[in-house]
């Protein structure tokens, strides 16, 4: 999902405002901080998930990022001896 963030900088850090997602903003006090909040907003707002996002780093300014659904964790294998198909 294609995203437009508007990114500023403020005496304590940085503020990210994602265009699409009404309520959905982020703070923190570095770019790749940034990064990392956003993709967990991001994620959570629309999947319950991070996401991952397309752009390695965010610059000051408005930019285009995409936003992938986390891969979900494969089902670990049942211990559980009354599970068919297990020894």
């Amino acid at each position: 999902m294609k995203l437009t963030v508007i990114i500023t900088q403020e005496r304590a850090g940085y503020d990210c405002d994602v265009q699409e997602l009404p309520g959905c903003s982020v703070r923190a006090g570095t770019l790749a901080e940034l990064h990392e909040t956003l993709a967990e907003t991001v994620g959570v707002y629309l999947w319950d998930m991070p996401a991952e996002l397309s752009r390695p780093q965010l610059t000051v300014g408005e930019m285009t990022i995409e936003a992938t659904p986390p891969m979900p964790d494969p089902i670990a294998p049942s211990s559980d001896p009354d599970v068919p198909g297990r020894p």
